[in-house]
């Protein structure tokens, strides 16, 4: 026998749960009512995919088919309170908070059921702080990426790592802004150190050029190779400056920009050669 009431509408049942897990069971556990806010809204699947799974004939058995929809629900609260900052007492109540409001409304989910949430939960909860220290990580790896001054006239960008498209586009207009206070003739944009291409990363970088053209600065590319441009086979490359090593786009670079570093006879033999 199924034990979920059967003569109730589903839509008003798991609105009454979703509000007893708020107005009492989340009243009584300690987190910052901002991510109460946040776990109501994440509860709500859950409410809906557990009303689903104890309304069948296999209601109390957590490896059902019928299940896996609320453990993949519980899975997503317990990763939201690791990613609000919430430390792992919380979280050993929400799943029993859950649970109340349902029995409040005359469920009645086995122990079995609980045990298996409340283990989701907490997995949900440590994939979630691995995703949280990743996150930290790679905001800080981002922050030390920036433009920097090569040579009077010349600002470059090394471009480092595993980096998103998003934040290729957030360092490149961090270098539009540093070509401006420059007062930069020309840039480098190094790419030998970023990780693989993909066609959103290989579209973003070239964002530097359209930047660097608006300002009337000469863009130099510098490992934007054959791998990069198969990524933008339906775009003309023609525009663009290219090099295949850093110090041969500094080269180019140091030279469109009238440098005297660039005329200098200090200069490695290939690299004047380069020039001339």
């Amino acid at each position: 026998m199924s034990p979920l009431p059967n003569d109730e509408d589903p839509e008003a049942l798991a609105e009454r749960i979703l509000a007893r897990f708020c107005d009492e069971g989340l009243s009584s556990i300690s987190l910052r009512p901002e991510v109460k806010t946040e776990l109501a809204l994440e509860a709500r699947p859950a409410v809906h995919a557990l009303l689903f799974g104890l309304g069948t004939d296999r209601a109390g058995d957590a490896s059902s088919l019928e299940h896996h929809e609320s453990l993949a629900m519980v899975t997503l609260l317990g990763r939201a309170l690791a990613l609000s900052g919430a430390t792992p007492t919380p979280v050993l109540r929400v799943v029993p908070a859950l649970l109340s409001a349902f029995r409040a409304e005359g469920a009645e989910p086995t122990d079995a059921l609980e045990a298996a949430l409340q283990a989701v939960c907490l997995e949900g909860f440590v994939r979630g702080r691995e995703e949280a220290v990743e996150r930290r990580v790679r905001r800080g790896h981002e922050q030390a990426i920036a433009p920097f001054i090569l040579a009077d006239g010349v600002v470059a960008l090394r471009l480092v790592g595993d980096l998103s498209a998003d934040a290729l586009v957030a360092m490149i207009e961090e270098l539009g802004r540093a070509l401006f206070r420059a007062d930069a003739r020309a840039c480098v944009v190094d790419v030998n150190p970023l990780s693989a291409p993909t066609p959103r990363r290989a579209r973003a970088l070239l964002s530097a050029h359209e930047v660097a053209l608006t300002l009337g600065v000469r863009c130099i590319y510098s490992g934007l190779d054959a791998r990069w441009q198969g990524e933008l086979r339906d775009v003309d490359l023609s525009t663009l400056t290219l090099a295949d090593t850093f110090a041969e786009a500094t080269a180019l670079a140091l030279a469109a920009a009238g440098s005297r570093i660039a005329r200098a006879s200090l200069l490695p033999g290939a690299l004047r050669g380069l020039l001339r």
